[in-house]
């Protein structure tokens, strides 16, 4: 995650130094410099977390990584302007949740875990991860392709879009 992070700080950068840059853009694209600077930040937190196997820990950097990824684009929504960091936010934001699925794993060396201590747990670590405007039942759908096997994230990714709008409907 460093790495991709790393260049989406460089690109950020680079952007608000062109001189083309229109004035209005340079205050959001600085509001992206400090989100990838954060999550730089949080990155480490994440790795000790992960191995000292610290759920706690985890699922508060996750939540604050979500929460960085989240402020990038919402400055550029909230200006009415198309991010040109949209594309590398997305792949930060499938990184930030494959480490869910890593914290997911970690704590659960029973390959066998049935689906209700699954949600339970899963339920937990989201519960950590919050934004203003978006629903705790969102990010979870959000989250949850990215936090279950490769068999079941096919069939998840099968389904017609629409066939699950809520938790509950994932659940069942």
């Amino acid at each position: 995650m460093d790495n991709k992070t790393k260049d989406a700080l460089a690109e950020v950068t680079k952007l608000s130094m062109v001189p083309t840059t229109p004035k209005n853009v340079v205050p959001i694209l600085q509001t992206c410099i400090d989100v990838y600077n954060n999550i730089l930040n949080s990155d480490q937190k994440s790795l000790e977390a992960i191995s000292n196997h610290n759920l706690v820990q985890l699922s508060m950097e996750l939540g604050a990584n979500v929460e960085n990824i989240l402020g990038c684009d919402n400055a550029f929504k909230q200006a009415k302007l198309e991010s040109p960091m949209k594309e590398i936010d997305a792949m930060l934001g499938k990184i930030i949740s494959n480490t869910l699925t890593i914290g997911v794993d970690m704590f659960n060396d029973d390959s066998t875990m049935d689906h209700v201590a699954f949600s339970r747990q899963f339920e937990q670590i989201c519960s950590t991860v919050g934004y203003v405007g978006v629903s705790e039942e969102a990010i979870k759908l959000l989250l949850i392709s990215f936090a279950l096997g490769s068999q079941i994230q096919e069939w998840l990714e099968a389904l017609h879009l629409g066939t699950i709008t809520t938790w509950e409907e994932f659940l069942q």
